[in-house]
């Protein structure tokens, strides 16, 4: 079947379609020029002819500026354009958000005197100055007199967190509390060396004894806790088994 080509004009043989869109340019460039003119055309306002081009422009009426009144035509690539100038479209918009805010300044009750008021803000609560000092005063007012945590005391506070009376009163909390911990880190511990239950001097005990901490360095330089007879015999026989094997037999026939 002969076309002829709505782009370049030129007459060709379409291939038979097969059940698909029949065959409408020659080639695959005039298919691109087509649709690239097509879509510029299309973003101007223009009319796109048969054969791809423009066969004239869209007539738009002309609109009144909302915020300026000034009568002005919209551009034709944006069909629903409503303002005349980015200045008013700024403008509008912020009258859009000052009657916003203006919506949420509804009338309010006043917490501390009870009269009824229009805030300056949304987030007002209070009618004047007056009743937001008072009401900030009576909300950290201190009381008269309390009561020390340590001695029992009654005092009158400087501050909202005052709990002891004095210096002194506070030192020996802290004092207790810290003691309390070392203490409560000084718990029973078995020895690692000999197996023993034992109560530390401090909470970095690990040994028993000296002994078991010498014996687990591997340093056997120290002597467990035996009675100091126990201890000579033992010295005694380690002498005796340095000695050479001729001054020995002379002890031993001795």
């Amino acid at each position: 079947m002969t076309k002829v080509c709505p782009v370049c004009g030129k007459e060709f043989d379409a291939k038979p379609c097969g059940g698909g869109r029949p065959q409408r340019y020659c080639s695959t460039h005039c298919r691109n020029v087509y649709h690239c003119r097509a879509y510029a055309t299309r973003r101007r306002g223009d009319v796109v002819g048969p054969d791809g081009r423009a066969a004239g422009r869209v007539p738009i009426a002309k609109r009144t500026c909302p915020v300026c009144g000034r009568v002005f035509e919209p551009n034709p690539s944006r069909p629903k354009q409503k303002y005349c100038s980015l200045q008013c479209t700024k403008k509008a918009w912020a009258d859009t958000l000052k009657a916003a805010r203006l919506a949420a300044r509804k009338d309010r009750v006043c917490p501390v005197c009870g009269v009824t008021f229009t805030p300056k803000h949304s987030q007002g609560v209070y009618c004047s100055k007056d009743c937001y000092r008072k009401a900030h005063w009576l909300q950290h007012k201190l009381p008269e007199t309390v009561k020390c945590e340590h001695c029992g005391k009654e005092f009158t506070p400087n501050t909202s967190r005052a709990r002891y009376c004095s210096l002194q009163c506070r030192r020996s909390v802290e004092h207790e509390k810290t003691k309390a911990a070392k203490l409560a880190a000084r718990a029973n511990r078995v020895c690692p060396v000999c197996g023993a239950t034992f109560t530390p001097k401090s909470g970095k005990g690990i040994y028993c004894s000296r002994y078991c901490k010498s014996h687990a360095r591997g340093r056997h330089i120290l002597q467990p806790s035996v009675p100091l007879d126990i201890r000579l015999m033992e010295q005694h026989v380690r002498e005796y088994l340095s000695l050479p094997d001729a001054e020995r037999y002379q002890r031993r026939g001795t």
